[in-house]
């Protein structure tokens, strides 16, 4: 094989090569965004019932959030609560140790966010050992 046809040949590999990351980058840009599917905690302020919503009516919930208050200035996201109709339902954590229901930050300022205040367990610390 002479010089020529090398050449010919490695220019073809290139731009396949180049045709070929141009269509999967383009798609990765193009695909459907990704489903929420993990289900979201509530408890209200008012009551303290818990309730379980979708994640996808989470998200719907978050968007129409952010369209009524543009900016990075945000009054903490409400919902309505299923049991006494009040708008003091919030986004909670629910223990994956003793299935508390809590707000962030609710086992005090020198714990992590996620922490129990009843049992101490959290997610972000405790996770990844074996429970």
């Amino acid at each position: 094989m002479n010089d020529k046809t090398k050449n010919v040949i490695m220019g073809a590999v290139v731009v396949i090569a180049l045709v070929l990351s141009i269509t999967l980058i383009s798609r990765s840009f193009s695909e459907k965004p990704i489903k929420w599917v993990v289900p979201v905690t509530l408890l209200c302020g008012n009551c303290n019932h818990s309730t379980v919503i979708s994640a996808e009516e989470y998200r719907r919930a978050l968007e129409a959030w952010s369209k009524k208050y543009p900016g990075s200035a945000k009054p903490k996201m409400t919902f309505s609560c299923p049991e006494c109709n009040e708008q003091k339902a919030y986004k909670a954590f629910k223990c994956e140790k003793c299935s508390n229901v809590f707000f962030q930050n609710s086992a005090g300022m020198n714990a992590l966010p996620d922490t129990c205040p009843k049992c101490g367990y959290s997610s972000i610390r405790d996770g990844n050992k074996t429970k």
